[in-house]
């Protein structure tokens, strides 16, 4: 689940597959993001690089990491090692960044994802139910669908 999820993410922030050096001398491509250390999220008393936001800027509502790349990097490496931390990261960026387009769907989907972890079903399955209906065409949509199990049924002609 966590290797998918990385994967997703690894896409979406436009990665390209990392190498990895073998014992023999040879190149072995792997499709994990590699990244040496995860930074923590900048002191409180730090002052952020400014990003786009939908809702009004306040010192409460001021996301402590330098980009929302970053703030997803960390979320990748937190659902790897700290599930119940990761999830309430994704949900302070609610408050931090957009409430549309695709990272806020990626953060909807981690969202879900660590909810089926942390064996949290019925609110994971509910908000499966919601993210369809509001992203029918989303690229997370087959990845919360088979952590949940929820598959619509298709409708016929009208």
């Amino acid at each position: 689940m966590a290797v998918l999820l990385g994967l997703v993410l690894a896409f979406m922030l436009g990665r390209e597959p990392a190498k990895q050096a073998t014992s023999q001398g040879s190149e072995v491509h792997s499709s994990a993001p590699v990244e040496a250390r995860v930074p923590a999220p900048a002191e409180p008393d730090d002052e952020p690089t400014p990003t786009p936001r939908t809702r009004p800027n306040t010192d409460e509502r001021r996301s402590p990491f330098a980009s929302e790349e970053q703030y997803l990097r960390t979320l990748d490496q937190l659902n790897r090692t700290d599930k119940r931390r990761a999830l309430e990261l994704v949900q302070k960026g609610d408050d931090w960044y957009s409430s549309s387009g695709v990272n806020a769907e990626a953060r909807e989907a981690m969202r879900i994802t660590l909810l089926v972890d942390l064996g949290e079903m019925d609110e994971a399955r509910a908000r499966t139910r919601r993210f369809i209906a509001e992203h029918p065409t989303s690229q997370y949509r087959p990845l919360v669908q088979g952590v949940t199990g929820i598959h619509p049924r298709p409708t016929g002609p009208r």
